[in-house]
């Protein structure tokens, strides 16, 4: 069988409605829930490539990153009979902007509640970003 790693690279996009943390999350075209995330370009650095593909897939824009490490989400799955070992780095930050999906890319894209994520993300892997997120948020307060 044959195997392949695989990087992407992403925002977790977050701001504040009414006072309380709301989340970006995208409606992948292959029917999940998740963030923002996409491959690096020759010569993008990882936090370079993310932004990118914020801008690209949502039309928003890093206003503030609220930690310098990004944090990883890994897991396996089968592509046509290759395993396939994906590892993402998502950066939490602040964005700006009116959201503007990436048709080809994103069915649709929503500001939920930070605590409402965890329900809404389709994999566990997500569910745990989601409660990372809640971690990191409280101790920067």
């Amino acid at each position: 069988m044959n195997s392949f790693q695989d990087f992407s690279f992403g925002v977790i996009p977050l701001k504040k409605i009414d006072l309380q943390w709301s989340i970006l999350l995208v409606h992948q075209n292959a029917k999940y829930w998740s963030f923002p995330k996409g491959h690096r370009e020759t010569n993008e650095t990882p936090l370079q490539a993310a932004k990118r593909e914020l801008q690209e897939e949502t039309g928003l824009v890093v206003s503030k990153l609220l930690i310098d490490e990004p944090i990883v989400e890994r897991y396996s799955f089968f592509n046509h009979g290759t395993s396939i070992e994906k590892t993402v780095y998502y950066f939490i930050a602040l964005v700006t902007g009116v959201v503007k999906v990436q048709e080809d890319e994103i069915l649709e894209a929503k500001w939920v509640r930070l605590e409402e994520a965890y329900d809404l993300v389709t994999f566990s892997q997500g569910k745990l970003l989601c409660k990372q997120v809640i971690d990191i948020l409280s101790e920067i307060k």
